[in-house]
């Protein structure tokens, strides 16, 4: 078995030390050997885990502690073609850990999977046969129905926080954490995403956006409060974000059609460690002539934190004084938003 630790970058909040939980699977699904494995990756505390097993004549057992009940992603290779080549369609279902022993049974795919043994894999079953069937323009009221039932049930916390990325609607999702018990509100997940709340608060539109210092491309230090006097796009983007790079003809437009007429653009970018050549390739590529900055931490992006950012592209529209106008204009949604304001 083997188990790789990973900076989680989505984790918001220092922990304090918690007792663990032991949990176990005990898991089988069709009658494969190795080199076949079954991978289970999960969040415990500040760390992403990726734990894997052999399979033998199907069946698979991981052993692991929690902080607390989380969700995971269980995924089985049936021909050992390696974890970094698992297709977008691999054999995987979503599932939640908890104290205990847990089975998971399934003839030949767990997407079929039956599990048994755990009170948060019951609820999730629940859960799934509620919204079955649900249009897309209606699943959001079914899933706000389910956790308003459920205030105790972490597939109710774990649903309003999906629900929530990646822009977080504070009137209708605030309300609704509240609603959760005072246990779900008080775990670590639930102070992660009651902080994240707050932050999108203090991001609401008129509030003035939060200062930072950040180093440009040439490492010199660069502060929010240096384009003061302008109106800002602060634009958090990715060199290996497809739908960021689409986006970026469209910020170039507004970029050359208003740069002389007190408009600018400051990128954030969230690039890997190490990666800094593809970022500046991107940049030039994708005519890129306003200031970049980067700590290349990834999700861990000091920013990109301090601002709360699950999903890249995400921007926010700032006045001369530095008040938030607007978040994330797309398309030609700028250009027009700036006409307004400009013209």
């Amino acid at each position: 078995m083997l188990i790789t630790k990973l900076t989680a970058a989505l984790t918001l909040l220092t922990l304090t030390t918690q007792a663990q939980e032991n949990f176990v699977i005990n898991g089988k699904t069709g009658t494969g050997n190795a080199p076949g494995k079954a991978y289970l990756l999960y969040k415990n505390g500040r760390d992403i885990i990726t734990d894997s097993a052999d399979l033998h004549h199907g069946a698979f057992e991981f052993k692991g502690s929690l902080k607390e009940p989380t969700l995971a992603r269980l995924i089985v290779d049936h021909k050992g073609i390696g974890f970094s080549n698992t297709p977008m369609n691999a054999d995987m279902i979503m599932m939640y850990l908890e104290k205990g022993t847990i089975h998971i049974n399934a003839a030949d795919s767990v997407k079929k999977a039956k599990i048994t043994g755990s009170a948060i894999n019951d609820d999730h079953a629940r859960y799934q046969a509620f919204i079955a069937g649900t249009g897309k323009e209606d699943l959001l009221t079914k899933e706000f129905e389910f956790i308003r039932a459920n205030p105790d049930s972490y597939v109710s916390l774990y649903t309003l926080r999906a629900a929530a990325v990646p822009v977080i609607d504070v009137p209708v999702i605030e309300p609704l954490f509240n609603g959760l018990s005072k246990h779900l509100q008080s775990s670590v997940t639930g102070r992660e995403f009651r902080e994240l709340i707050d932050k999108k608060k203090a991001l609401a539109i008129g509030q003035i956006a939060p200062g930072f210092t950040q180093n440009d491309v040439n490492g010199q230090p660069v502060s929010l409060s240096d384009f003061r006097g302008k109106y800002v796009l602060i634009d958090f983007w990715a060199s290996w974000c497809g739908p960021c790079r689409a986006e970026n003809p469209h910020l170039v437009k507004a970029y050359n059609r208003y740069k002389d007429k007190g408009f600018t653009v400051l990128g954030v970018s969230l690039d890997r460690p190490g990666k800094k050549e593809d970022w500046l390739k991107a940049i030039e590529k994708d005519g890129l002539t306003w200031t970049q900055l980067s700590d290349l931490q990834f999700w861990d992006n000091a920013v990109a934190r301090q601002y709360g950012i699950k999903s890249v592209p995400q921007n926010f529209l700032l006045d001369k004084e530095g008040r938030i106008l607007a978040v994330d204009l797309r398309g030609d949604a700028l250009n027009e938003t700036l006409s307004r304001l400009i013209n």
